[in-house]
């Protein structure tokens, strides 16, 4: 930490944190029909998460390195694929627990 940062003091983080989660709920409720999360939760739900991939320029080669450096970003963040490495197949994200955290 630098010599000219202070951390947040107790008390006033607890306020920071009192006050979100009082503004949260009321924020949600503004929220106008199914959410992002929503969808995705009813396409998840049982399946897993399909990742279709590719490049700009329309060859296979980019398409399967794109592929490539998408699994290892998954893979880094915990999370199971499926994918034979043909840039015409899709990446399975499975299996997937769709527990969703809630907020408020």
């Amino acid at each position: 930490m630098d010599g000219d940062e202070r951390p947040v003091s107790r008390p006033r983080a607890q306020r920071l944190v009192d006050r979100l989660r009082l503004e949260r709920p009321a924020e949600q409720e503004t929220w106008e029909g199914p959410t992002d999360p929503d969808r995705l939760t009813r396409a998840v739900r049982g399946h897993g998460l399909m990742l279709f991939h590719g490049g700009f320029d329309g060859s296979a080669a980019t398409t399967a390195a794109v592929g490539h450096e998408v699994v290892s970003a998954l893979t880094a963040s915990g999370l199971s694929t499926l994918w034979d490495g043909s840039p015409d197949e899709a990446i399975m994200v499975k299996p997937l627990t769709w527990h969703k955290r809630p907020t408020g």
